[in-house]
């Protein structure tokens, strides 16, 4: 029996030799060229300051009517017409799809124009009210949302909500599973940043359903009201330099949110002042900061409290 064994086996070796001699050079992928990679300039690092970093996935859960799709198109429509959203900061303009499975028309008209939005303004926005994609853990939803991103030249995308893009039961993580397969993946492979709006459960806290539902990302969102505004809480990130919470207040005429000054990491004023002592450009990228830093003979620190200064250094600007 086990000889048998043994020559089956050597009979797939020689049948593998044979399959890599027919190929041009036996490649079948190709891996990361470290050189490149070690000289490459990371583009800006992010599309919403603190809360949606560039080319990444983010989820955002929240309880009914917290204000999580009225606040995902207040940033979806800025990212589009190139503002910082919470800020007012001008930054490059993206091309920004939001596939709506909730809202109405009536519903969508009356929130931009209290927003102050125009036809004119929102041209870099495409919104889908009820779009007949296919559901989003099929290969078929997946191949579907990509081919049209790519068509319409999309860099964001916004799924409100996650409810009802899939078709498997909420409660597997096989569902989430294969929309992270089908979907998550090849956006995330293809550059494009993604945006996912979802609903909490009755212990509130997480999302509604299987805990495999927000695995797949790169930054997962609490959104919850406070006094006046919206708190973003940190509930899982693979990114060291995403901070802890963001807080946003909400204005009514115009319908507006802004950005809250908020508390900074231990060290971030002193970074700003050794930035601002080596006349650091208020633009500097960060990896541009840090190897200043190095230079002069300055400690760099870790990357969080370096953004932070960054970021200080900035708002100084708009906060003085």
């Amino acid at each position: 029996m086990a000889d048998g064994i043994f020559d089956d086996y050597e009979q797939e070796l020689r049948n593998l030799h044979a399959y890599k001699d027919g190929l041009v050079d036996g490649a079948r992928f190709t891996p990361e060229d470290w050189d490149a990679l070690f000289s490459h300039e990371p583009h800006s690092e992010w599309l919403v300051e603190d809360i949606w970093p560039m080319g990444r996935s983010v989820h955002l859960h929240a309880q009914r009517k917290t204000g999580k799709s009225l606040l995902a198109l207040w940033m979806a429509a800025n990212i589009a017409i190139g503002r910082n959203p919470f800020t007012g900061e001008s930054q490059e303009p993206k091309k920004v799809g939001y596939y709506d499975h909730e809202m109405t028309e009536d519903d969508l008209l009356e929130r931009v124009q209290d927003m102050g939005f125009t036809p004119e303004t929102l041209k870099n926005l495409n919104y889908y009210l009820h779009p007949p994609v296919p559901a989003l853990d099929t290969p078929e939803g997946g191949k579907a949302l990509l081919e049209n991103a790519i068509a319409h030249d999309e860099q964001v995308i916004v799924i409100d909500t996650m409810a009802r893009v899939t078709e498997g039961d909420e409660n597997s993580n096989d569902t989430y599973i294969r929309f992270y397969r089908y979907t998550g993946a090849p956006l995330k492979a293809s550059g494009i940043s993604l945006l996912r709006l979802d609903h909490e459960g009755h212990e509130g806290g997480r999302s509604r359903g299987a805990s495999a539902k927000a695995d797949d990302v790169d930054v997962v969102w609490q959104l919850r009201t406070v006094e006046n505004g919206l708190q973003f809480i940190r509930k899982a990130a693979r990114i060291s330099w995403v901070p802890e919470s963001v807080t946003v207040k909400m204005n009514v005429e115009p319908l507006a949110f802004t950005r809250t000054k908020g508390s900074w990491p231990e060290g971030t004023k002193d970074k700003a002042d050794e930035l601002d002592a080596l006349e650091a450009p208020l633009d500097i990228s960060r990896r541009k900061a840090a190897q200043m830093l190095k230079d002069k003979g300055y400690v760099v620190g870790n990357t969080q409290t370096l953004n932070a200064a960054l970021k200080y250094r900035r708002e100084r600007i708009l906060w003085p």
